[in-house]
């Protein structure tokens, strides 16, 4: 909902981050709203602005979340609304991060399963941290995946990921589970780059490796059923059929040939 305000007007998302209020005045002490008719440009400005973000949240909410927000005059108070019910309070938030985050120091790779299957759980964990204010960095995010391999990967990284830092010095990757603070930026920098390209590799290896291979044209994407080869020759064969019987004498044609 965030990038669908942003992209449309940046400062419609601040109207709704903020909280800015209605045209206000003051009576005595005390602050209540302008009637319509005492507006000047400033309060149109900004009555327009609010109205016009709550009409981006109107838009992007079903009909439960509606219900729940439609009462409210003023953007921001229909977006910490909305906080409070997908995100609970800041003490429910705190408790996600923890339960999260407790989660992604137990993560590891399942036994016998795909890395595809690996980095959907793994981007699940990240991605909700990221939603709840928690952001990983690329550097925590490579090494916590690098020791959560199983033997079989662990084997294969070991092979593949190792560099050179300089023309004469090789670096290995750290598996210690304390990071090491002598660890220069570029050398991580080159980590990143070098475990996104193994990565690549093993997975367009194991998309090559699942996909099907056709037993009638013998090329790779489908099956023989799906073939447009097969389907192209039997459109022909009913073609030569068809053919064959238009050019064959009908019973019809042999009788009046014996009787003349």
């Amino acid at each position: 909902m965030r990038i669908f305000v942003q992209s449309n007007d940046f400062k419609f998302w601040l109207a709704i981050k903020n909280g800015d209020s209605l045209p206000m005045k003051k009576i005595g002490d005390t602050l209540i709203p302008k009637d319509e008719n005492e507006y000047d440009e400033t309060d149109f400005k900004k009555a327009q602005l609010n109205a016009t973000a709550i009409n981006f949240l109107y838009c992007a909410v079903n009909a439960n979340d509606y219900q729940k927000i439609s009462r409210c005059q003023i953007a921001n108070q229909m977006w910490n609304k909305l906080m409070i019910t997908y995100e609970g309070t800041p003490q429910v938030r705190e408790s996600k991060i923890d339960l999260l985050t407790h989660e992604y120091e137990l993560f590891a790779m399942k036994e016998n399963k795909l890395v595809e299957d690996m980095f959907g759980r793994f981007s699940n964990i990240v991605n909700n941290l990221d939603m709840l204010g928690k952001t990983l960095t690329d550097k925590d995010l490579v090494r916590k995946i690098l020791r959560s391999l199983t033997k079989e990967w662990e084997s294969k990284k070991r092979t593949r990921i190792a560099f050179k830092a300089s023309s004469s010095q090789k670096v290995e990757i750290d598996h210690s589970d304390s990071d090491s603070d002598s660890d220069s930026s570029t050398s991580c920098d080159i980590l990143v780059e070098c475990f996104n390209e193994f990565m690549k590799h093993e997975l367009r290896k194991s998309k090559k490796k699942n996909t099907p291979r056709c037993h009638k044209c013998g090329k790779l994407g489908h099956r023989k059923f799906e073939c447009l080869k097969l389907k192209k020759m039997s459109k022909q064969d009913e073609f030569a059929y068809f053919s064959w019987k238009c050019d064959e004498p009908s019973k019809d044609d042999c009788l009046i040939a014996l009787e003349e």
